[in-house]
């Protein structure tokens, strides 16, 4: 048999194992709360990261007038009313991609000098479909420009009225010729014919406006190599070209 003095031992034992297990308990709990709250979470790379398509971030955009000039530089109003003016002019939409996203493809890779790549991701859509839809809205605006960058009278029939107090020496004055060199990216192959004389990769652009400041043509396209002169004679042999009148 154990003497008193055993138990109150055996006791005192048994407790103090008790109370290290509760401590030794509780201080894992904290710890697994501390690893949980600072836990990076787990992602499995077979499971894509759900992303927004093209049509619905062209929708938000479209619903915020704030968000929308940040990505598209314009106004939801002004987008919509260029989408109607382009529709007139031959843009289109296909069943996987509508009008409204192709329009916004183009004008937001132009607002941000984006590379197809980055087209690419952002609307979800393939290279081969960024190419193709970002030629076709240029080729619309294009064809809406030659439309609307022409002389109000393209006789010149009457003297500005700037000048009339001025006759007859500003009479054949039809408006102010500039260039401009607009920085462009072109294959490996073709770049020295695009360097200009300061060292930058160009196009030499031709631009005319008429006394309130309308642009009447615009002549785009030549390497930034070819010289001014030469970029006005081969506009000048343009059928859009504004001329002078007779004498």
């Amino acid at each position: 048999m154990s003497s008193p003095e055993d138990s109150d031992i055996s006791d005192t034992s048994s407790e103090g194992t008790a109370t290290y297990n509760v401590v030794a308990a509780a201080v894992l709990l904290a710890w697994l709360k501390a690893a949980v709250d600072n836990a990076v979470p787990v992602v499995n790379p077979a499971v894509p990261f759900p992303k927004m398509s093209g049509r619905q971030w062209m929708e938000l955009n479209l619903q915020n007038e704030q968000r929308c000039k940040e990505n598209l530089r314009m106004s939801p109003d002004a987008f919509l009313h260029l989408h109607n003016i382009l529709v007139e002019y031959g843009l289109k939409g296909t069943q996987q991609t509508g009008s409204i996203e192709t329009l916004g493809l183009y004008v937001w890779t132009c607002a941000h000098n984006g590379a197809a790549r980055r087209s690419r991701d952002r609307f979800e859509r393939s290279l081969d479909t960024v190419s193709r839809k970002v030629t076709h809205v240029a080729e619309i605006v294009s064809r809406w420009a030659d439309s609307i960058l022409v002389p109000i009278d393209s006789t010149y029939a009457g003297v500005h009225a700037q000048f009339a107090t001025y006759a007859p020496f500003f009479d054949g004055c039809i408006g102010a010729l500039d260039g401009t060199h607009i920085k462009v990216s072109v294959n490996k192959e073709a770049k020295l014919d695009y360097i200009n004389r300061k060292g930058d990769v160009t196009i030499n652009v031709c631009a005319i406006v008429d006394m309130d400041m309308r642009f009447t043509f615009v002549g785009a396209g030549m390497a930034g190599s070819v010289h001014d002169m030469a970029v006005l004679r081969e506009c000048w042999q343009q059928p859009s070209f504004p001329h002078p009148p007779v004498g």
